[in-house]
């Protein structure tokens, strides 16, 4: 790495970034970083521009460098960035906000099947951000990304296909798309389970099961799961069922 060579310096910098050089030191880690980003190192390049976005390990956060960085290793074909530039140029970081360039990269890496790229860029047709506004075309993102398991894609195309948003009407769908976020801790989607299993929508109704997913959400302080499990108590009192069986 003292030689100045890419890849040994790069090592070295993710030693730092992850412990294994003595310490764990962020600021050392992008030293490292940027002298093998300087020999056009692509891994180098992004894993420095990481570091000064996020300001990891209490580095000083620079978009400006992070953008540059990033720039520089997507030029290269490296496909991590560009989600990355996505975020920037949508969010207008570093940059002056543009939808334009933020759906080129998101379509980059969507057709590179980032499933992150592409509930990203399923939003933007949701939003007509940089494209116009069409959510049938959203819906086949949404799937994309659902099908490589992004948990926010698999929620929100169990809601289109609940309310039939840019897609047909479909109560089955829409319970195993939502079962599947659930599952994958995304808050909203256990919410819905509970309401799905109450009043058997795409399912058939089970009460247990409705107060089940109600009282994991409840945990995760999620208001909408406490006041349904309020009122599935107060119904089930009104109608003599025993609250402990219920687990209530």
């Amino acid at each position: 790495a003292i030689q100045g060579h890419p890849k040994a310096q790069y090592n070295l910098a993710r030693m730092y970034k992850i412990g294994e050089a003595g310490e764990q030191s962020y600021a050392k880690a992008l030293e490292w970083f940027l002298k093998s980003a300087e020999s056009g190192y692509d891994e180098a390049q992004y894993e420095a521009a990481l570091i000064l976005v996020n300001g990891s390990g209490g580095v000083e956060v620079n978009y400006e460098k992070a953008l540059s960085l990033f720039l520089a290793s997507a030029e290269q074909g490296w496909v991590p960035s560009y989600l990355h530039l996505g975020l920037m140029y949508l969010w207008g970081e570093g940059t002056k906000v543009d939808y334009n360039k933020a759906i080129k990269y998101f379509k980059a890496c969507a057709d590179a099947n980032d499933a992150s790229c592409q509930e990203h860029l399923a939003w933007r047709y949701m939003k007509g951000e940089g494209v116009p506004e069409d959510h049938s075309i959203a819906a086949k993102w949404f799937i994309k990304a659902a099908v490589h398991d992004n948990g926010s894609a698999q929620h929100q195309l169990g809601f289109m296909y609940y309310t039939g948003d840019g897609l047909p009407k479909d109560f089955k769908q829409a319970f195993y798309w939502t079962s599947r976020a659930a599952s994958q801790g995304i808050l909203d989607a256990e919410k819905n389970m509970a309401h799905f299993y109450w009043e058997g929508i795409g399912v058939e109704s089970d009460i247990q099961k409705a107060i089940w997913w109600a009282k994991k959400a409840a945990r995760r302080n999620h208001p909408e799961a406490q006041a349904f499990l309020e009122n599935i108590k107060e119904f089930a009192e009104k109608n003599n069922y025993d609250l402990s069986k219920l687990g209530l």
